[in-house]
């Protein structure tokens, strides 16, 4: 007799897969910019040590200040920056943190971002292009009538593409459409597009706060990746092979 699990059930066991770490490492300091500090402080929680002490602050013309507030001499530091919010102000943030730490001596300092800037752009090759394959009415190949449909991408921005792939499903027959997504950026319309779409739930990750976006959009479920990203550091900081994660989660 096969037993069946629900995808809420899925999101909580991956969310609550991983536990903090009780060893202490040492000569390590993660900070955080001001992005995303609820997943810094996740990642921190679970590699068992504290975040590190930074102030970010803007002057009266905008410019970005930033304080390091320890000593990270001889240390292997881990900024923690997001390419969410106010991406260009986010972005210099974090080149100005990643400054800041080397020329206060530190051995090694890596930026850790979860959702990489400009990243989309890469999708067109020159000036004035379009991408064509944006002009043409969707073509779904393959049988899902009767079937609960599942749709994976890496990110979800307007929402536009991902909205109208759910309808297209819906009528080829599938009974229910579920949308799995690396970054939730709902930008512009996307979170009125979801809650009128015809899909069951909206499943992404933490890379992005996600927490209004939620309160917004009730078919919007969130699975926490500190374990990976706080594995990722351990790793790195030890030595150890990070492509392990490319096949294995952390627990």
């Amino acid at each position: 007799m096969k037993s069946s699990i629900t995808l809420e059930e899925v999101v909580n066991k991956l969310d609550h897969a991983a536990l903090p770490l009780t060893t202490r490492m040492p000569n390590i300091k993660v900070f955080s910019g001001s992005s995303h500090p609820d997943l810094a402080q996740k990642i921190v929680d679970r590699l068992g040590i504290d975040l590190g002490k930074v102030v970010t602050k803007k002057f009266s013309n905008m410019e970005t200040c930033v304080e390091i507030g320890e000593s990270v001499r001889g240390e292997d530091v881990y900024i923690v920056q997001s390419g969410s919010g106010e991406i260009n102000d986010n972005l210099m943030e974090l080149l100005i943190m990643i400054n800041a730490c080397k020329i206060a001596s530190a051995s090694r300092v890596t930026a850790v971002i979860p959702c990489f800037p400009y990243a989309r752009q890469d999708k067109k090759d020159k000036s004035r292009a379009p991408i064509t394959a944006k002009l043409v009415s969707m073509v779904l190949v393959g049988d899902v009538k009767d079937r609960t449909a599942i749709l994976v991408d890496d990110m979800a921005d307007t929402c536009g593409t991902i909205c109208h792939a759910a309808e297209k499903l819906i009528e080829a027959g599938a009974i229910k459409v579920y949308a799995i997504l690396t970054h939730g950026i709902f930008s512009g319309p996307a979170i009125s597009r979801i809650n009128n779409a015809c899909l069951e739930a909206v499943v992404v990750t933490n890379t992005i706060p996600q927490e209004r976006h939620m309160q917004d959009c009730p078919k919007i479920q969130c699975i926490d990746v500190s374990m990976m990203l706080a594995e990722a550091v351990r790793r790195t900081h030890n030595g150890e092979s990070v492509s392990y994660l490319f096949s294995n989660v952390p627990y």
